[in-house]
């Protein structure tokens, strides 16, 4: 692996998480002709985001991955992370705290995953997160490892 499977694997993401009929009712609120379109790059980034002004409430997930170490040369050791947050006036959902819907949610489709690298995705933090005035939401962190580079 060179780094363009970064990419790939961001890709890969973006496309579980906008296909994901849960997420979308949770993130959309209404029905869509588009889901998929709508959420990418407006409340799905592939990327550390906060939105300057929003001038209606919202929920955001980002993510991104890190190479956190290279062992022996040959393994790469990948963080996975996620930040899910959403506007205070609607967190609250008949199922539960909005962000921990979306956190099990992203969890169902990302711990196990056997696409991101060698062998599975594993689970290492959950926490929380405020980035911005009246947002609130969870962290999620994965490790998955591959291959260094072609040999």
């Amino acid at each position: 692996m060179y780094l363009d499977e970064l990419s790939k694997y961001k890709c890969e993401i973006m496309k579980r998480l906008c296909e994901n009929p849960k997420i979308q009712v949770l993130i959309l609120s209404k029905e869509s002709l588009n889901p998929k379109k709508e959420l990418m790059y407006k409340y799905i980034f592939p990327y550390a985001f906060v939105p300057d002004t929003v001038t209606n409430s919202s929920t955001f997930i980002c993510f991104d991955i890190e190479v956190k170490r290279v062992e022996n040369r040959s393994f790469k050791d990948l963080s996975i992370m996620f930040w899910i947050f959403s506007h205070q006036s609607i967190l609250r959902t008949n199922e539960g705290v909005r962000t921990d819907v979306l956190a099990d949610e992203v969890d169902k489709i990302m711990n196990g995953n056997k696409d991101l690298g060698l062998g599975t995705t594993e689970l290492r933090t959950v926490g929380r997160v405020n980035p911005a005035k009246d947002y609130f939401g969870r962290t999620l962190v994965y490790r998955s490892v591959d291959f260094n580079r072609v040999v």
